[in-house]
């Protein structure tokens, strides 16, 4: 019977991917609720976000390059019609499948306000790169920031889980005595804005 994706379903293929990407000499990094988890928070991952450090490639040219390096990767339409990308997949073959197939998101900054981190400041885990500690608090302050303004339901919905999350990097944050002055590879308008969103969640969780 074929279930969710499990968190080693989902770091093997994010390994995949990396793989892929860095034998062509493109460096990338783990975001979203796979680096979450990695770090030690508590909610499995159900899809994979990927950071690109270089924009020599747009998102499109990135997932076509995985599409052509694994015939496990596809790219289908989105169901938005309006949308013109499509979306990375990884399918499991349907002789050994164990599990859904698996979304990947591929991110060119500064998409999200995302930013080109130099390798050195890139955190390894599980044989991944993640993103360091603070920059993913920011992130996903800037994420829930914009589920409690949003108008779809769907996205308000999420707010409740950002809220799960950001607490829980709150914690590693404070085990690890992590501060915002000491954040590798982050400007000063960068912690600005991790300080506002801090303010701004105390204020409203």
């Amino acid at each position: 019977m074929v279930g969710p994706p499990t968190s080693a379903n989902i770091v093997t293929v994010a390994r995949r991917a990396v793989g892929v990407l860095r034998r062509r000499g493109i460096l990338c990094y783990v975001v979203g609720s796979l680096a979450s988890m990695l770090w030690g928070c508590s909610r499995d991952p159900n899809d994979i976000d990927l950071v690109i450090l270089t924009t020599a490639y747009d998102a499109e040219e990135i997932k076509q390059m995985l599409v052509d390096s694994d015939g496990r990767f596809s790219l289908v339409d989105s169901r938005n019609p309006r949308n013109s990308y499509k979306v990375l997949w990884y399918e499991f073959p349907e002789s050994t499948r164990f599990s859904e197939n698996i979304k990947v998101d591929i991110l060119v900054p500064p998409t999200l306000n995302m930013p080109l981190l130099h390798a050195r400041n890139i955190v390894w885990m599980e044989n991944l790169p993640v993103c360091p500690l603070l920059l993913l608090l920011h992130l996903r302050l800037q994420g829930w920031e914009h589920h409690t303004h949003a108008r779809r339901r769907d996205l308000v919905e999420k707010q409740f889980t950002d809220i799960v999350d950001i607490e829980e990097l709150l914690a590693i944050v404070v085990e690890l005595g992590a501060t915002i002055e000491d954040a590798p590879g982050l400007n000063e308008p960068f912690r600005t804005a991790i300080r506002r969103r801090l303010r701004s969640f105390a204020r409203m969780s």
